[in-house]
């Protein structure tokens, strides 16, 4: 990737901090979605490629290693050696000078370079789709900051939408079927009337018959042959048909995938925005609750242990907060006073998250959303 490209899709991403519409979002995320696409078709492809300079390196160097032991045999046999049995220092510079000479050793060597050079380039390459694939993904990542959460309103027009292509499909499917099961007319045989004139033009060339019985044959041929072409052509404009219905199906069955796609990423989009913005309310409801809770529990202390004992433990504000027969893991504890009435209820249980599904369920039926 262009050392330019990087810091042109950082800058993308600072763009979506300024909301933008959902059409356009998801538009730009199926934008996206095919570069990633295509970004890993690439860097398959170049791994590949890679592996395959890696081998050819590896074949090259061991060409050189051999190409040069032979070089180094055939030309440094007779050089002066140390007692050791290897050159002397002399011997050893005066028969690297003789190898170099080698043509053999020369071609091997420039295959070794050159090779090791396509196996730095497929690296760099590689690199470079990686990085790209990353920064692209980071873009698409935070295009559902950029919507801050689809609202119920463009869920329903996205919804809208893909009913209609779900249409298009059905009304295609149908089209296409009975199109289908159509047979396919046989086209007429030619080969009787061919016989017929063939048999009439050998008796007349024979002396046989007179020429007069000719021209009726060849009209009726001639009929044939316009019955048998017209026939042919039908054909041909059917499967023409056949393949124009065919390619328009396909092109409405990819839409509504997307539009599914899309739809189901939007809802996505808009539970977490609304999840967030949730657990905000959620935390400092929390918060507050356990406040009161605490002063309860003061209030009552003081009222049970230093004023009243009897009116204090009558209240029954530090009843146990577990039930296990509810199998409750979470309680919020009521008490015996008119305003914390149905305060039993406020149970993290089985219970309560069934009815907290069922209930947010209910939200977007209402609102008209398919989930």
């Amino acid at each position: 990737m262009n050392k330019k490209a990087l810091p042109a899709i950082l800058s993308r991403i600072k763009k979506l901090a300024v909301p933008k519409p959902l059409p356009i979002l998801l538009e730009r995320q199926d934008e996206l979605t095919a570069r990633l696409d295509d970004l890993q078709r690439r860097h398959a492809a170049e791994s590949e490629a890679l592996r395959q300079a890696q081998a050819d390196l590896r074949t090259a160097r061991a060409v050189e290693i051999q190409t040069t032991e032979t070089a180094r045999a055939r030309r440094c046999g007779a050089l002066e050696k140390n007692d050791d049995g290897h050159l002397t220092p002399d011997a050893e510079s005066e028969c690297a000078r003789r190898v170099a000479e080698v043509p053999e050793l020369q071609e091997a060597r420039l295959s070794l370079r050159r090779a090791q050079s396509r196996v730095d380039e497929s690296e760099v390459r590689l690199k470079a789709i990686a990085d790209e694939h990353e920064a692209v993904d980071r873009e698409r990542y935070a295009l559902k900051d950029a919507c801050e959460g689809a609202t119920l309103d463009e869920l329903i027009a996205l919804q809208n939408r893909l009913a209609a292509a779900r249409a298009e499909v059905s009304s295609l499917t149908e089209r296409l079927d009975t199109l289908n099961a159509v047979p396919v007319a046989a086209l007429p045989d030619l080969t009787a009337t061919d016989a017929a004139l063939a048999a009439a033009l050998a008796k007349v060339e024979l002396g046989e018959a007179e020429p007069g019985i000719l021209p009726a044959l060849e009209r009726q041929r001639e009929t044939a042959i316009q019955a048998h072409d017209l026939a042919k052509a039908e054909q041909a404009r059917a499967e023409l048909l056949r393949q124009g219905l065919a390619s328009r199906l396909n092109a409405a069955t990819a839409e509504a995938e997307r539009l599914k796609a899309g739809h189901k990423l939007a809802l996505a989009w808009h539970l977490e925005a609304e999840l967030n913005r949730t657990a905000n309310a959620y935390r400092e409801t929390a918060e507050r609750l356990f406040d009161l809770r605490g002063r309860l529990i003061g209030m009552g202390r003081v009222l049970q242990y230093r004023v009243d004992h009897d009116a204090g433990r009558r209240l029954g504000i530090e009843r146990p907060t577990y039930d296990s027969a509810l199998g409750a893991c979470l309680v919020v504890p009521d008490a015996s006073l008119p305003a914390l009435a149905g305060m039993d209820s406020l149970q993290d249980n089985r219970r309560f998250r069934e009815a907290a599904h069922e209930a947010e369920l209910n939200r977007l039926r209402q609102a008209g959303v398919e989930v």
